[in-house]
């Protein structure tokens, strides 16, 4: 008696080698290909990490060099400059506030639009997100299809005989003449 008989079917059909031992972080991120300028997964993450983590440095650091100098502007009595800085910086965030909040606003606007009558005065005090949750949930919209039959290949009108046409527009018309008696 043969052993495989009592072998499942995938044990039966296990033709697969082990996985090569070989560090896959080392490899080229594209296989093959012998360009000098690919550079290997495992070392194109380090350097974006570094890269993150220097960004993050250079943000410190220049929030700490403006703390500095403000803090020396204080000492040195210069009040007026750092009262105008902040002024300025105000006047900025307060464009850019002001931008989304007319952005929200129109935004919440098309969202109440669809809703029913009824529902806009219940639902109006929620937050632009969950009132973008709700009418998501509940009020999905489908897409219109065209349920018209559909057309197959060329489409002969009722009024043309086929044995009037010339030879090249019979040749033509063919397909339509044949499907003008397939069923639907």
């Amino acid at each position: 008696m043969k052993k495989d008989t009592n072998d499942s079917v995938v044990e039966q059909n296990n033709d697969t080698k082990p996985a090569d031992t070989q560090n896959v972080d080392n490899n080229s991120a594209v296989e093959g290909n012998d360009n000098p300028n690919n550079v290997p997964y495992a070392r194109f993450n380090e350097i974006v990490k570094s890269n993150k983590e220097m960004k993050e440095r250079l943000e410190s650091l220049k929030a700490d060099k403006e703390a500095q100098r403000v803090k020396q502007m204080e000492e040195q009595g210069q009040y007026k400059e750092i009262n105008t800085e902040l002024q300025a910086k105000i006047d900025k965030l307060t464009e850019q506030n002001n931008y989304y909040v007319e952005i929200e606003k129109k935004e919440r606007e098309t969202l109440l639009s669809k809703l029913p009558d009824d529902d806009r005065e219940v639902y109006g005090d929620l937050s632009t997100e969950k009132l973008k949750a709700h009418i998501d949930r509940n009020f999905k919209q489908s897409v219109p299809t065209d349920k018209s039959n559909a057309v197959r290949g060329n489409v002969l009108p009722d009024d043309k005989n086929l044995w009037d046409m010339s030879p090249e527009d019979q040749k033509k018309n063919w397909t339509a003449y044949l499907n003008k008696f397939k069923k639907r």
